[in-house]
């Protein structure tokens, strides 16, 4: 006899979940995504008009996905002359949420981060799945899901995983961080409006130094995402370790705080997490940035080109169909192999790509992947 998955989940769910002790934390009894699900979608039309209100679980102090929201929702106020603001949902202190955006993005007032909603907002704005649940319960007039990667993948098979896929299909309109995510999910779910905004670059492309002044090869590891490939790098730079012919060449890992994944063996510079002025200083310096990206492709990616300099990712669709041709030919797309990512690595510390492909690089960023081209790109939204 079929059963439900649904109900088999929530049956679990009602069986294992117990109280725990109050605290300042939507979490005090049951993870809030599960009380979410039990809500109708609740659409009020007489909402406060121009106002856009993004529901955030806040990350780390310069979490990519975290500084995605920023710099979009300052671009929408200035291109739509809506009043954007940003609620705080995730399981984190009001005080030190506002400290981490603030310090993401200097450029957001502390008055557009809010701890409660105080009126009916014409736009909710979904930035994680377990938001999405939220923003349907929650009174507006209408509702958008900003999808920056592939969640679900983030989790092994589980309530989690269950709940972050069926977030895309709870009816929110979907706009998504590149082409490839808009086309999966699209698939996946047969969604026929999802809008795909251009993959965007938050720096200022500039080739910056000659390649002769460039001494560094940068590699970007976060060893608590899994989909971030920090065991395959790793091992990558333990291959390259004993090439004399980068005897002259510095090793950065940057990314994370945590550096108890650096195998004894691993000869680099630890540099941890960097503010923005401390990234350009080190971008300006690499000949060669290393990231690899098994969901969604990794803003890095396209840092590393704006700064001029050869980016290695992995030969995977959700990097190549994300990457123009220009930049693709600034790319070196290989296989997920600790000896693919190291021949990568070594051929581009040894050879200058050509200045032609590099200042054509330059212009495709400068053009077509701005945070203002994205933020053109969600006109349908707003019609």
């Amino acid at each position: 006899m079929h059963i439900d998955l649904h109900h088999r989940i929530r049956a679990a769910v009602r069986a294992l979940m117990a109280p725990v002790a109050s605290t300042r934390s939507p979490i005090a009894t049951e993870p809030y995504y599960l009380k979410s699900v039990r809500a109708p979608s609740r659409f009020q039309p007489d909402a406060r008009p121009g106002t856009f209100v993004f529901f955030i679980e806040v990350a780390p102090k310069g979490g990519g996905g975290l500084s995605d929201i920023l710099h979009l929702g300052q671009e929408l106020e200035k291109l739509y002359k809506v009043q954007v603001s940003y609620r705080v949902t995730g399981p984190q202190v009001y005080e030190e949420a506002v400290e981490a955006i603030l310090w993401t993005d200097p450029s957001v007032r502390r008055d557009q981060i809010i701890e409660e909603l105080s009126f009916i907002p014409e736009f909710l704005c979904a930035t994680a799945w377990p938001t999405a649940y939220q923003v349907r319960e929650t009174p507006s007039a209408r509702k958008v899901y900003f999808v920056q990667d592939d969640e679900p993948r983030f989790f092994k098979a589980g309530l989690k995983q269950y709940y972050a896929e069926a977030s895309y299909g709870l009816g929110l309109r979907i706009f998504t961080l590149g082409p490839w995510l808009a086309r999966d999910l699209s698939q996946r779910h047969g969604l026929e409006d999802v809008v795909a905004m251009p993959f965007p670059c938050s720096d200022n492309p500039m080739l910056g130094r000659s390649w002769s002044d460039r001494d560094t090869v940068a590699v970007y590891i976060q060893p608590d995402k899994e989909h971030r490939g920090s065991e395959l790098l790793v091992e990558a730079l333990r291959r390259i370790r004993a090439e004399t012919s980068l005897r002259d060449l510095r090793v950065v890992v940057f990314g994370s705080r945590a550096n108890d994944f650096l195998l004894p063996d691993v000869d680099c510079d630890w540099r941890g997490l960097l503010d923005q002025s401390e990234m350009v200083d080190l971008l300006s310096r690499t000949r060669v940035g290393v990231c690899a990206s098994f969901t969604n492709i990794s803003l890095l990616t396209y840092r590393f080109l704006a700064h001029g300099c050869v980016a290695v990712d992995l030969d995977l669709p959700n990097v190549g169909e994300n990457l123009p041709p220009p930049l693709r030919r600034l790319t070196e797309l290989v296989e997920p192999m600790p000896e693919a990512v190291a021949g990568a690595i070594l051929k581009w510390a040894r050879q200058e790509p050509s200045h032609a492909s590099r200042v054509d690089g330059m212009e495709t960023l400068a053009h077509a992947h701005t945070w203002t081209a994205c933020a053109q790109s969600l006109a349908p939204l707003f019609a």
